[in-house]
């Protein structure tokens, strides 16, 4: 029998005080403490037995979480001495204080493996899972798995082979809950503010807001794993790995729905089940010792991954729109991919009018049935044509669909030296850098130096950006409810009038590219001191090294700052370490 406990406990303070000096109403100071603490225990018990061919091993035991968040703020001016805290105020602006993020979790867990002669194996175990994050009739969650193998190398058969060291055929089958949403979410809850008041101070303090719609019957996420796999080792281990394929199974999918502005909620999004989604793919490995002569030494690690996605279910009301679930510039639509690319699509820029172009889709089929389907005609990309044209990208998606990594490392007497790779791709990125870089509009960032000779002129009609206008104040929009017998849709055409062009807050696939990539993740380079110079010292051992990560990237399209963080604002860091290490 074993316990174990453990509480990890996070205290921060905050003062922020002005002098009256630089403030027009007066001095001012908040003063804020958050603590977070969450408390762990575990109890579990295991049993081993083995009778002749027979053996067998079990554990059963339970665990609890407990986390809560009490915060306090205070805030006030016009104080009444120059020390730098809160003190005695004669204005009280704000004082608040109460609990928040509490969560409990408590799970009951077992299992039990029994091996028969060594060579064929049975695990079974489960997990019963309850969660304060779901409501009462909702919160608790049981996840069953079983496993076999057979051990094939250990038969008799096997008994003079020189090529196998080691063939295993192994399956299972097993399911896990997910609840990583944030606490409360299954009710609905208010906030009070002053700036949310509706008439003056004199006569209402403070105003209320919907910060949540409860949805009660939450429940957890549940995810079936099926693979199946085959380990092997040929040569006498000099050559090792596994093959497998896995299909998940993923079921009652926890996200946040995005909700009209209209709505007026505090993030315009809904917690809930959305659906079920499927993931499925193939895993391969491979170690292996390539040279091992006299005092070299070179041994290989490669691995890849796929991995495929398919929404299998939405709600009804998401899959009656045929819109599908939309995040910002993705969607996901049953029976496409998760998360593929939702924007208008680029037409290049127009060689008589000098603006940026979009394909135009046909409105009133996507209004009927969601679909969106272009009608050959391009049109200019203003901000409204933005928003309303946008495109379904069934074959882009922000989910790399393979990843791997290459390790080489290479030994000479005392010398070594480690060369780590790895690589993703099959998914798309969306360059906003470049999109901002690109586009005058207010003149607030740094323009790229390619648009020197690359823009639109009389005598530049092919060029790769539009014209230089400010503010995007170009000579032409797109009226689209004017009839227009030439039109694929029976209206719908330019007009010369200053457009809005002030598109920061829109994408289109101008700027989407391949995330392919390779990296030179690691380099490392090793020397250990020499046993006798050890012995000397009075150490058993001693090595000296010298390493960098992230060193060299090469991608397929993408230019922006890093493949691998998608696009965010700040790239991984190139890194350098040297370091010495003794054992004694």
């Amino acid at each position: 029998l074993r316990s174990e406990g453990s509480i990890d406990y996070l205290n921060t303070q905050g003062l922020n005080w002005i002098t009256a000096t630089l403030r027009e109403d007066g001095s001012f100071a908040a003063d804020e403490n958050n603590r977070r603490q969450s408390l762990n225990y575990n109890l579990y018990g295991t049993y081993n037995r083995t009778f002749g061919i027979h053996n067998f091993s079990a554990i059963i035991g339970t665990e609890s979480q407990r986390i809560n968040q009490y915060n306090r703020l205070m805030e006030g001016q016009n104080l009444t001495g120059t020390y730098q805290e809160l003190g005695s105020p004669q204005d009280l602006i704000t004082m608040r204080a109460g609990l928040a993020n509490e969560q409990y979790l408590r799970a009951y867990f077992g299992r039990a493996d029994y091996k028969l002669m060594d060579r064929y194996l049975v695990g079974f175990s489960f997990r019963r899972d309850g969660s304060s994050k779901f409501n009462e009739a909702f919160r608790w969650g049981l996840f069953p798995a079983v496993s076999l193998g057979w051990i094939i190398s250990d038969e008799p058969i096997f008994a003079n082979n020189e090529t196998f060291s080691l063939l295993k055929l192994r399956g299972s089958y097993g399911q896990t809950g997910n609840n990583n949403i944030p606490s409360n979410r299954f009710v609905t809850t208010y906030t009070n503010r002053a700036n949310w008041r509706y008439g003056p101070a004199d006569f209402i303090q403070q105003g209320t807001r919907i910060t949540n719609i409860g949805v009660p019957s939450l429940t957890w996420e549940t995810t079936s794993s099926y693979d199946v796999g085959l380990d092997y080792g040929l040569l006498e281990g000099r050559i090792a790995g596994s093959l497998a394929y896995y299909f998940q199974d993923v079921s009652d999918l926890l996200l946040a729905s995005p909700l009209a502005a209209s709505a007026g909620l505090e993030g315009n999004r809904i917690w809930g089940n959305v659906g079920d989604m499927q993931n499925y793919g193939l895993e391969f490995d491979v170690n292996a010792t390539n040279i091992n002569k006299g005092k070299f030494k070179w041994t290989t690690d490669f691995n890849i991954s796929t991995n495929h996605n398919r929404v299998v279910r939405l709600t009804s009301d998401l899959d009656r729109s045929g819109r599908g679930l939309i995040s910002g510039n993705r969607v996901s639509r049953t029976s496409g991919r998760l998360w593929t690319y939702y924007m208008a699509e680029d037409a290049g820029v127009d060689p008589e009018r000098g603006v940026n172009t979009i394909w135009e889709i046909d409105l009133d089929r996507f209004e009927q049935t969601g679909e969106t389907v272009k009608t050959g005609r391009r049109i200019p990309a203003t901000l409204n044509n933005l928003l309303n044209h946008r495109i379904v990208h069934e074959d882009k998606s922000s989910i790399p669909t393979y990843f791997g990594g290459l390790n080489n490392t290479f030994s000479y007497g005392a010398f070594d030296l480690s060369v780590f790779f790895s690589f993703s791709g099959g998914n798309y990125i969306y360059d906003y850098d470049e999109q901002r870089t690109t586009e005058v509009q207010f003149g607030n960032v740094v323009l790229r130096e390619d648009l020197i000779g690359n823009t639109w002129t009389p005598d530049n009609r092919d060029a790769k950006y539009p014209e230089l206008r400010w503010q995007g104040a170009y000579d032409w929009s797109w009226d689209p409810d004017v009839e227009n017998a030439e039109s694929p849709t029976g209206k719908g055409n330019w007009i010369q009038s200053t457009g809005n062009y002030k598109n920061e807050s829109a994408n289109w696939t101008k700027y989407l590219y391949r995330g392919d990539f390779i990296r030179l993740r690691t380099l490392q380079v090793g020397y250990q001191l020499p046993r006798t110079a050890g012995e000397r010292l009075k150490i058993q051992g001693a090595r000296i090294f010298l390493s960098g990560t992230n060193l060299w990237t090469w991608t397929a399209e993408y230019e922006g700052w890093d493949p691998e963080s998608g696009g965010a604002v700040l790239p991984q860091l190139r890194t350098f370490n040297a370091g010495f290490s003794v054992q004694l």
